[in-house]
C-alpha cells in the first residue's frame, strides 16, 4: 500500500518518531492495522514475491516502484488481508511507529479476477526488467582501501588516504573479540576501536604468527590515526617477529618493508621490498615497485662548486637552480666564500637570488652592496652571532650570551632580515637549552621553525625539529620527542651539513633508547656512526680533529645504548675508543662534555661487577660538570652514583648523593617556575615533575628502611605538591596565613601539618612503589608509619578492573572489585586509627592518593568484615597532598563571611554538537531540571544560565565572585593530552563553546568561590595530572583558589546526577560542609530501596577534593536560637518549604 501520511493519521492513529523514510514494513496479518481502506484488494503470494525482489535487488528504485504502485493501485487503495496468520509487506514513506485501531469495515466494489490476475502480470515483468537494469555494472566503481599496511588474506585494492573522522555511532567498542577476522574487521572499520583490535591481536599471536603481522600493521594504523609515531617502533618489532617466524610470507614482508621505511631505515626497507617482489606477482606487488621507485629516485645535493661555476658564468638560471633546495647552504656560502672573494658581481648574482628565494628579504643584497661600502654590513650581525655561539660555557655565560643577542634581534627586526632574525631567535633557543630552561628554548624555536618552514629551508627545519627533541626529552615528554625525532628523521636525506644528519640520527636513538627499544637505538647509533665515516673519510688535514670529536661522540652514545642490550664487550671496545679519539679536540667546552658522559657510561658498566669502580667513575664525570650548569645531567650522576654506593653497601653515601640529586633539581625547577605565567606550558608540567620519580622513590625507600619515617613524609610531600604549591602562590589566591607557613614556597613537613587537622580527623598520605604501599597516619595529636604490602601493580590492575566495570555498567563485578583495594589499603590504617580512638571511628577520613590510586572510588570501598563500604563509615575528603589540604582549610577558613552566599548555575548548555568532540552526544535535560531546582532554594542569590545562555564568557565573567559554583554539563576527559580535557558550554560570537583545562588556568578566576560542583561525565577522572596527580578539569579549580570541588570519576546518568547533586545542596545548605553533605546525599541513594539509585555505579563516583564548609547555618543551630537566623548569614534559604526541599 503507497499511503499518504495525512490519510493514515486520520484513519490509524501515528506516533512519528521523527527518523529518516524507509520504503517497506511487514506486518503480520494476526494485527492488522486496517481491512480493505476503499478500493481494490490484493492477496499474498504476487505481491510479497516481488516485494522480496525490490528489497533485495533494486534499494536503488525506491521512488520508481513506490510511483509504480500509485499508478496501479491509486494512492488511497490498501490490502484486503484475508487471513489472520500470512504477512504482508507495506510501503510507506517515514519510520512512524503505527498504532493499531479497530479494523474498519469498508465495502469496495468487485473486480474481475482476469483483471487482477493481469496487473499482477504486469508488475513483475516491469520488476523484472528494472531488477536486470538495476545489476548491470556498466560503471564499476573503485573501490579503495583506508588501511595502508597489507591484512592476512586481504584483497589488493588502491590505498587512498582518509583523514581521521569521529565515530559514527555512541556504540562502545567490545571487550571481547571472539576471532582474528573480527579482530581485522573491527580494525578497519572502527578507527575508533583500534585499541581493542590490537587488544584481541595479542592473545591471537600467541598461537598465530599471521596475528603478528597483523599486530604490526595495527600499530601502524594507531600511529597514522592518532598521531602516536612510537607506534611506529611497536610495529617494528611486531613486524620483526612475524618475518622471522614467516620469512617468505608477503602480507609480513609487505608490513616490514613499510615500517622500515616510515623510520628512516631506507636501505633495510629496500631489501625487504625486494625480497617480496621475488615471491609476489599480485597488485600488493606493484605497490611495492612504487615504493621502491621512490626510495630509489635521485635526490638533490648541494655541489658548492657547481654554484660557483655557475657564478663564475653569471648563469643566473642554473644559480637559482642550484641554490632553491638549499637555502641554508647558499647562505652559508654566501657568507663564507663569496663575500670574501673580489668579485662583486658573484656576490650581487648570488645575493638576489638569495632574497629572491627567501621572499624579498634584504639581508644579502645589503650584504653584496657592502663590498664596496663596508660602514655599514650586516655581516657584523652574523659575525657577533658567531662571537656569542663560542662563548665559554662557564656559570654566568647564558645571561651575558642573551644580553649580547639582544640589541641583534632589535637590529635585524628593524632592518626586516626576517631569516637572521629567526636564526638568532633559534640561537637563543640553544643557550636556554643549554641552561636547561627548556620551555623558553621550545617557545624560541617554534618561533624560528615558522620561518624557516615558510621559507621551505628543509636543513634548518630538520635541525629544529632535532633540538625540540632533545628538549621535551629533558622535559619527559618522550611521546613529543620521538615525534619531533621522527620529524628531523624524514629530512635527514636533504640535510647538507654532515654534523647535523649525525645529530639527527644521535637524538633518534637517545628518545628511542628512552621509550625502552634499545635494539632499533642501537640501529639509529650504527647509521649515525656510518655516516659520520663516510662524510669525513675524504677530510682534509684540518678536518681530522672534527671527525675525531664527533666520532668519540657517536662511540660513547652507542655504548650506552649497548649497556642497556647487556653487551658490555661492545661497550668497553666503544668507550676505549671513545676515550682515545676524545683526547684534544680543539673545542675545550666539547671536550668536558664528552669527557663527562665517557666517565657516566664507564659508571654505568662497571655498576653490576665492581660498585666501587662504578663510584668513582661517576664521580669523575660529576668533577666535570661545571657547578649550576647542566643540573639535570648532575642529578643523573648524584642519582647513579648513589644506586652505586648503596650497592657497595655505602648506605649513608647513597642517601646524601639521594638528596644532592633532588637538590640539583629543585634548584633547575626553581629556575623555570619563576617566569612561568599561568597556562603557559601546562601539556609538559606532569611529565617534567615525574621526571625523577624513580629518585624520589629510592630516597623514601632507603629512608623508611633506616627506620626515618618523618623525613621520608617530607620528600613524599615534595614530590607531589611544590608544583602546584608554586602555582597558587604564583596567582596571589593564598591566604596569608598560608603564606607565612611556605615563607619559601617549600611544601609543609608532617610535624607542620598536624596542628591544622581538626580533632577526630586523620589523614593517610600513599606513595605507592614497585613492590610495596608507604602509608602515613597523621593527626593532630599523633603520626605513624605503616609498610603496606599493596604493589604498584596491584593498585594499577584495581583501578583498571573497576574502570572498565563502570564502563560496561557491570554492577556485580565492581562489587566484587571494590574488596581488595580495602583490604589491602585501607583495613590496617582503619584498625590502627580505632586504638588510637580508643574503638571510635574517625570524624572524617582525609586520603592523599598515589598514582593509580586516583581512579579508586573510595566512598565504594567495601569492607567485608563490617558489611560496610567506607562512606558508611564516615565522610570522605580527598586531596592532592597534605600541604594542599591545609592550604584548602586555610583558604575556606579566609572565605568565610557575613555575605549571603551567591551561586552560578550552568546547566544543560545548547553545546554545538557539530563539534568532533561533541559527535554522538545529546543534550541534557535533566541538567536543566537539576539547575532550576537548586536555583528554587536559592532565590535571588542564583545566577541561572542553561541553552544558549551557557557560555563560556558568561562563564568566567559571572564565575569569579560566586560563592558557589555548579555546572551541570558535557564533560570529556582527553587520556592523550589531558590539558586539553573539555567542559561543553554553550557556542557564543568567536567562541565554540568548548573550554578546556588549560584555558581554564589560563583565564579563570575565582576570588570569592568556596565550592565547585562539576556535575559531569568523569570531571574529577582522566589521566591524573601534575605531580599531584589530580583530574585535569580539578587542577585549574584548586590552583585557582578553590577550597573544594565535587566531582565524578566515570559517567553518570543524567538523571542520577540529577538526583544526588539536589539531594548534596539540600545537605549542604542545612549546614553540612561539602563532605558530609556528599556522605548523606549518598547514603540516601543507597538505602533509597530503589535498585537503580542503590547502584555503587549511581552513588560511587562522586567524591570530593579538598574542604568546603557550608556557609549556611545549619539546621541544629537555627533550633537552638528559637528558629532565628544567626549563622553567617541572615537567611537560609535552603529551610523555605517549597515543595522540593524538605524542611
Amino acid at each position: 500500500m503507497f499511503r499518504r501520511r495525512r490519510l493514515v493519521r486520520s484513519e490509524l492513529g501515528i506516533v512519528d518518531v521523527d527518523r529518516f523514510g524507509i520504503p517497506l514494513l511487514r506486518l503480520s496479518r494476526a494485527n492488522p492495522v486496517v481491512r480493505d481502506v476503499a478500493g481494490d484488494a490484493f492477496e499474498k503470494p504476487p505481491l510479497r514475491i516481488a516485494a522480496i525482489f525490490i528489497h533485495g535487488l533494486v534499494k536503488s528504485k525506491k521512488g520508481f516502484l513506490r510511483e509504480l504502485f500509485r499508478i496501479f493501485f491509486g494512492e488511497s487503495k490498501g490490502p484486503h488481508i484475508k487471513a489472520d496468520d500470512a504477512p504482508v509487506i507495506l510501503l510507506i514513506q517515514g519510520l512512524e511507529a503505527l498504532v493499531p485501531v479497530a479494523a474498519v469495515s469498508v465495502s469496495h466494489r468487485p473486480i474481475s479476477y482476469l483483471m487482477r490476475c493481469v496487473k499482477r502480470l504486469g508488475i513483475v515483468v516491469l520488476i523484472l526488467v528494472c531488477g536486470t537494469s538495476a545489476c548491470k555494472d556498466t560503471e564499476p566503481r573503485q573501490v579503495w582501501r583506508t588501511i595502508e599496511p597489507r591484512l592476512t588474506q586481504a584483497e589488493w585494492q588502491p590505498f587512498r588516504a582518509v583523514p581521521a573522522t569521529p565515530p559514527s555511532t555512541d556504540e562502545p567498542c567490545p571487550d571481547l573479540i571472539d576471532t582474528h577476522k573480527d579482530a581485522l574487521r573491527l580494525l578497519e572499520s572502527r578507527p575508533q576501536c583500534t585499541d581493542s583490535a590490537i587488544a584481541a591481536l595479542r592473545v591471537f599471536a600467541h598461537s598465530d604468527a599471521h596475528a603478528l603481522s597483523d599486530i604490526a600493521a595495527a600499530y601502524y594504523v594507531r600511529a597514522q590515526r592518532e598521531q602516536q609515531d612510537s607506534d611506529l617502533l611497536r610495529a617494528l618489532e611486531a613486524a620483526e617477529r612475524a618475518t622471522a617466524a614467516m620469512p617468505d610470507d608477503a602480507t609480513a614482508l609487505f608490513n616490514l618493508a613499510l615500517i622500515q621505511e616510515s623510520l628512516g631505515f631506507s636501505n633495510d626497507a629496500m631489501t625487504s621490498w625486494n625480497a617480496l617482489l621475488s615471491n609476489d606477482r599480485s597488485g600488493w606487488a606493484n605497490e611495492a615497485r612504487d615504493h621502491l621507485h621512490r626510495l630509489r629516485a635521485p635526490i638533490p645535493h648541494w655541489n658548492r662548486g657547481e654554484v660557483a661555476a655557475a657564478l663564475k658564468r653569471r648563469d643566473r638560471t642554473a644559480v637559482r637552480k642550484l641554490i632553491a633546495p638549499f637555502p641554508s647552504p647558499a647562505m652559508d656560502y654566501f657568507e663564507q666564500d663569496v663575500l670574501k672573494s673580489k668579485d662583486p658581481g658573484a656576490a650581487n648574482l648570488l645575493a638576489e637570488e638569495l632574497s629572491r628565494r627567501l621572499g624579498g628579504d634584504p639581508y644579502a643584497p645589503d650584504a653584496a652592496r657592502a663590498m664596496t661600502h663596508p660602514r655599514d654590513s650586516p655581516l657584523r650581525l652574523a659575525a657577533e652571532m658567531d662571537r656569542v655561539l663560542h662563548l665559554p660555557y662557564r656559570a654566568g655565560a647564558t645571561a651575558t650570551s642573551l644580553q649580547l643577542l639582544e640589541p641583534l634581534a632589535e637590529e635585524a627586526h628593524k632592518r626586516h632580515y626576517e631569516y637572521l632574525g629567526a636564526k638568532i631567535q633559534a640561537l637563543r633557543a640553544y643557550i636556554f637549552m643549554r641552561e636547561s630552561r627548556h620551555l623558553d628554548a621550545i617557545t624560541n624555536y617554534d618561533a624560528a621553525f615558522k620561518v624557516f618552514e615558510r621559507f621551505g629551508d628543509t636543513e634548518k627545519v630538520a635541525s629544529i625539529h632535532r633540538s625540540r627533541c632533545g628538549s621535551y626529552r629533558e622535559l619527559g615528554q618522550s611521546e613529543l620527542a620521538w615525534h619531533e625525532g621522527l620529524q628531523a628523521l624524514r629530512y635527514v636525506s636533504r640535510t647538507v651539513h654532515p654534523r647535523i644528519r649525525n645529530v639527527i640520527f644521535g637524538e633518534g636513538a637517545k628518545t628511542a633508547a628512552e621509550l625502552h627499544f634499545p635494539a632499533i637505538a642501537l640501529r639509529y647509533e650504527n647509521l649515525a656512526l656510518r655516516m659520520v665515516q663516510d662524510a669525513f673519510r675524504e677530510q682534509p688535514p684540518e678536518g681530522v680533529e672534527d671527525y675525531k670529536t664527533n666520532v668519540a661522540a657517536r662511540r660513547r652514545s652507542r655504548a650506552d645504548v649497548e649497556l642497556q642490550l647487556d653487551r658490555y664487550k661492545d661497550a668497553s671496545d666503544d668507550l676505549a675508543e671513545a676515550k682515545r679519539l676524545a683526547e684534544k679536540p680543539k673545542d675545550a667546552t666539547v671536550l668536558s662534555a664528552i669527557q663527562a658522559q665517557i666517565h657516566e657510561i664507564d659508571g654505568r658498566s662497571l655498576l653490576r661487577v665492581n660498585p666501587m669502580r662504578a663510584v668513582a667513575a661517576f664521580s669523575a664525570a660529576l668533577a666535570i660538570v661545571p657547578q649550576d650548569e647542566a643540573r639535570t645531567f648532575r642529578a643523573s650522576l648524584y642519582a647513579e652514583r648513589a644506586e652505586a654506593a648503596q650497592l657497595a653497601g655505602r648506605d649513608g653515601d647513597a642517601q646524601r648523593d639521594l638528596q644532592n640529586a633532588l637538590r640539583e633539581l629543585r634548584g633547575e625547577e626553581s629556575q623555570m617556575l619563576a617566569r612561568r605565567r599561568p597556562g603557559e606550558g601546562e601539556p609538559y608540567w606532569s611529565a617534567y615533575f615525574n621526571r625523577f620519580r624513580e629518585t624520589y622513590d629510592r630516597l623514601i625507600r632507603q629512608l623508611v628502611d633506616r627506620g626515618q619515617w618523618e623525613p621520608a613524609f617530607d620528600y613524599a610531600e615534595r614530590s607531589r605538591a611544590y608544583e602546584p604549591l608554586n602555582l597558587i602562590l604564583q596567582r596571589g589566591v593564598a591566604p596569608e596565613s598560608f603564606r607565612r607557613l611556605v615563607p619559601h614556597g617549600e611544601p609543609m613537613s608532617l610535624r607542620a601539618v598536624q596542628p591544622y587537622l581538626d580533632e577526630g580527623t586523620f589523614l593517610l598520605q600513599y606513595t605507592v612503589l614497585e613492590d610495596r604501599t608507604e602509608t602515613w597516619i597523621v593527626s593532630r595529636d599523633g603520626a605513624s608509619h605503616i609498610t603496606q604490602r599493596a604493589r604498584r601493580k596491584d593498585v594499577e590492575r584495581w583501578s583498571d578492573e573497576l574502570q572498565r566495570a563502570s564502563r560496561q555498567r557491570d554492577d556485580p563485578t565492581f562489587r566484587r572489585a571494590l574488596q581488595p583495594p580495602f583490604a589491602e589499603l585501607l583495613r590496617r590504617p582503619l584498625r590502627d586509627i580505632a586504638k588510637l580512638q580508643n574503638g571510635r571511628v574517625p570524624r572524617r577520613l582525609v586520603i592523599v592518593a598515589d598514582g593509580a590510586m586516583h581512579g579508586l572510588p573510595f566512598a565504594g570501598l567495601y569492607d567485608f568484615d563490617t558489611k560496610q563500604h567506607l562512606i558508611e563509615k564516615m565522610p570522605i575528603e580527598l586531596a592532592p597532598s597534605a600541604t594542599l589540604y591545609v592550604f584548602s582549610l586555610l583558604r575556606d577558613e579566609e572565605l568565610s563571611s557575613s555575605e549571603p552566599p551567591t551561586a552560578l548555575l550552568f546547566g544543560d548548555p545548547n553545546f554545538n554538537s557539530q563539534l568532533d568532540l561533541a559527535r554522538g552526544l545529546k543534550r541534557l535535560p535533566r541538567a536543566k531540571s537539576e539547575v532550576e531546582r537548586i536555583a528554587g532554594a536559592f532565590g535571588a542569590l542564583a545566577v541561572v544560565r542553561t541553552g544558549d545562555a551557557a557560555t563560556v564568557p558568561e562563564f568566567l565573567a559571572l564565575a569569579k565572585n560566586k560563592a558557589i559554583v555548579h555546572i551541570a554539563a558535557h564533560a570529556i576527559v582527553n587520556p592523550s593530552q589531558p590539558w586539553h580535557s573539555v567542559l561543553l558550554l554553550a557556542p557564543s560570537k568567536g567562541d565554540s563553546g568548548a573550554i578546556d583545562a588549560e584555558e581554564l588556568l589560563r583565564n579563570l578566576t575565582l576570588d570569592r568561590t568556596r565550592l565547585v560542583v562539576l556535575s559531569a561525565c568523569s570531571s574529577a577522572g582522566g589521566l591524573p595530572v601534575g605531580s599531584e596527580g589530580v583530574a585535569p578539569l580539578v587542577r585549574p579549580l584548586i590552583t585557582a583558589g578553590v577550597p573544594a570541588v565535587m566531582g565524578t570519576l566515570w559517567d553518570v546518568e543524567d538523571a542520577t546526577a540529577e538526583r544526588l547533586s539536589v539531594s548534596f545542596h539540600r545537605h549542604y545548605g542545612q549546614g553540612d560542609d561539602a563532605a558530609e553533605a556528599l556522605r548523606a546525599a549518598q547514603l540516601e541513594m543507597l538505602r533509597s530501596g530503589n535498585r537503580g539509585l542503590q547502584s555503587l555505579l549511581a552513588w560511587a563516583p562522586f567524591q570530593v577534593i579538598g574542604h568546603a564548609s557550608s556557609p549556611f547555618e545549619s539546621t541544629q543551630e537555627r533550633q537552638s536560637n528559637g528558629g532565628t537566623h544567626l549563622g553567617v548569614h541572615r537567611t537560609n534559604p535552603f529551610h523555605r518549604d517549597d515543595g522540593i526541599h524538605p524542611q
